[in-house]
């Protein structure tokens, strides 16, 4: 009984394993694995080639039997440091992660508008990479899919992109141009962190969200128009922007995260809306060009160092009627002589509260 139940065993393996070799098969340079046997789709798998330019087919034949060739799989061309061109057949829907990651002397890269989904890391690394056309067809982008191609001189985000995911454009540093489609709701942590080229970019009005060290170490962004929708500011979201003279943030923004605006000692002044409730830890600390700070009605809390050695401000104005809690250090640096400006009605209170009871408080 146990001998016939073992070679049950074993032939179902070797059943399985028939079938899988079954599924991949080579032609040429690329190896191929079916996706779809019903509807007769494969995916590039693998290249032997190390020729400078290859030209994907648009279909294929095994056995007896044609497939159309449908997606790039995951690191299909990745590593390939001969490649300098690559052609992508109409029909493809789909490119896998890190498919082409350090094919470092690739040049160019036109996607077929059939293609729907690029995968995380597709292109990092690709360090000659100068031009991407993204085919119309795109729907979603994964992270770090252009991660470090620093050669990469413009982007155009195609229209159905509802989300920059994380570090999609992050190191990127001759990025000088984006596009971003009406519609897209989230630019997601370290989207285009580092890109030291990039001198301005407009933000679609349906945006409500900046993640994380979203646009941080882009030294050469001099003006961003922040949109009216926009509810959150991530942590270090634009720190150590350090040309960024002016900005002006929206009425519908929430908060604003820890080290916001850390180090962009080129801005002159800031007023938060009524509708902020929080200023978070060093969201303007090394600021220290700022000269004139407003502060909503709405804020109740400002974090730790906020505006720490922002060693121009010169005059703080406050909307709240309660005077808002202050973190620790929040105002180290800063002159005590330094004029808050206070609803009249609140003076009395400004002037017995802790930390702005060190300022010369005045009336609006």
């Amino acid at each position: 009984m146990i001998i016939r139940q073992t070679l049950v065993v074993l032939t179902a393996l070797l059943s399985a394993s028939a079938c899988a070799l079954a599924q991949t098969f080579s032609v040429g340079n690329l190896t191929y694995s079916v996706t779809d046997k019903t509807a007769g789709e494969v995916d590039v798998s693998s290249c032997e080639s190390y020729e400078s330019e290859i030209d994907v087919p648009a279909t294929v034949s095994h056995g007896g039997i044609s497939y159309k060739v449908t997606g790039i799989g995951i690191t299909a061309f990745s590593v390939k440091s001969s490649l300098r061109r690559i052609g992508l057949p109409e029909g493809i829907r789909h490119i896998g992660e890190e498919a082409f990651a350090y094919c470092s002397q690739l040049t160019s890269m036109s996607l077929p508008a059939s293609v729907e989904s690029i995968g995380s890391k597709a292109f990092s690394g690709c360090l000659m990479l100068s031009r991407v056309s993204m085919g119309s067809g795109v729907r979603s982008i994964g992270s770090g899919a252009f991660m470090d191609c620093r050669s990469l001189l413009s982007a155009a985000v195609p229209a159905g992109v509802r989300i920059i995911e994380a570090a999609t454009f992050g190191g990127c540093s001759s990025l000088r141009e984006v596009s971003l489609p009406e519609g897209l709701a989230i630019i997601d942590d370290l989207a285009f962190r580092e890109c030291g080229s990039l001198s301005s970019i407009s933000l679609p009005g349906s945006l409500t969200y900046i993640g994380d060290e979203a646009f941080a170490s882009c030294g050469s962004l001099a003006r961003i128009s922040l949109p009216a929708r926009l509810m959150s500011i991530g942590d270090k979201a634009f720190s150590g922007c350090v040309s960024l003279s002016s900005i002006v943030l929206p009425d519908s923004l929430i908060s604003i995260g820890d080290g916001a605006f850390e180090k962009c000692r080129s801005i002159s002044s800031i007023t938060m809306p009524s509708g902020t409730t929080s200023i978070g830890s060093e969201a303007f600390k090394y600021c220290m060009n700022l000269g004139n700070v407003v502060i909503g009605e709405g804020v109740t809390s400002i974090g730790d160092r906020a505006f720490r050695v922002c060693t121009s401000l010169r005059q703080i104005t406050v909307g709240a009627t309660e005077p808002p809690a202050v973190g620790a250090d929040a105002f180290f640096g800063v002159s005590r002589r330094t004029a808050v400006l206070v609803p009249s009605a609140s003076l009395d209170a400004y002037r017995q509260a802790a930390v702005w009871r060190e300022f010369n408080i005045r009336p609006m």
